[in-house]
C-alpha cells in the first residue's frame, strides 16, 4: 500500500507477516470488511491513512484519518464525518497540539462556540485514563491548557502516543499527541 512492503495473506485473510518482504512497522490495523481489505497506516503523528483495497488488491480509496485506533474521522474544511455520519462542523474544536512530538510539555488548543460544561482528558493506547486537565463550564472563547506529561498523580509518563479529548455537552473531539523523552 505505502510502496515499502508486500504482505501475502493467509487463507483467513490476516497478514502472513512470516512471509512478508519489507518494513510492516507503520501498518496499526487490517480487517476484511464487505469483501473488502481495509488497511490503516500511520506515523504515530496525526494524521494517519486509511486504505480500502479489494480482495484482488485493488486500491478503492484512502481517507486522511486521525482518531483513536478504530474510530474514523475524515476531514474536510466543510464537513466531518465519524464512520458513516456526515454533519456539520460541532461548536466545540479541539486543534492540534504543539509542539508535536513533544518533551516534556505541550499546548492544547480548543475553541467553545456556546456555554457548556467542558472536560480535557488524556489517554494512553490502551485506553487507560492518564489524567484530567480540565472539568468546568467554560463561556464561548479560545482556550488553551499545557500537558506537562503527567498523570493525576504527577507521576512523569513514558515516551509514546497519548490521546487528548475533549467534551463539552454531546460533543467529543480527539488528537492524538506524542511524547518523546
Amino acid at each position: 500500500v505505502n510502496g515499502n512492503s508486500i504482505v501475502p495473506l493467509n487463507d483467513d485473510l490476516s497478514f502472513s507477516t512470516t512471509d512478508s518482504i519489507g518494513d510492516l512497522s507503520g501498518i496499526y490495523s487490517f480487517s476484511v470488511q464487505n469483501d473488502n481489505i481495509v488497511l490503516a497506516t500511520s506515523n504515530y503523528v496525526a494524521p494517519d491513512t486509511i486504505h480500502v483495497l479489494s480482495l484482488a488488491g485493488n486500491s478503492l480509496a484512502s481517507l486522511t484519518v486521525g482518531a483513536i485506533p478504530g474510530d474514523v474521522l475524515y476531514y474536510d474544511p466543510e464537513f466531518v464525518a465519524i464512520d458513516e455520519t456526515i454533519q456539520q462542523p460541532t461548536s466545540t474544536r479541539l486543534y492540534n497540539n504543539y509542539p508535536n512530538p513533544f518533551n516534556p510539555t505541550t499546548n492544547i488548543p480548543f475553541r467553545l462556540d456556546q456555554q457548556a460544561h467542558a472536560k480535557l482528558e488524556i489517554f494512553d493506547t490502551r485506553g487507560r485514563h492518564v489524567n484530567t486537565l480540565l472539568n468546568k463550564h467554560l463561556t464561548p472563547g479560545s482556550y488553551h491548557i499545557v500537558w506537562n506529561g503527567k498523570s493525576h498523580n504527577g507521576s512523569a509518563q513514558s515516551s509514546g502516543i497519548y490521546f487528548a479529548i475533549l467534551t463539552s455537552g454531546t460533543e467529543q473531539s480527539v488528537i492524538k499527541m506524542n511524547l518523546i523523552k
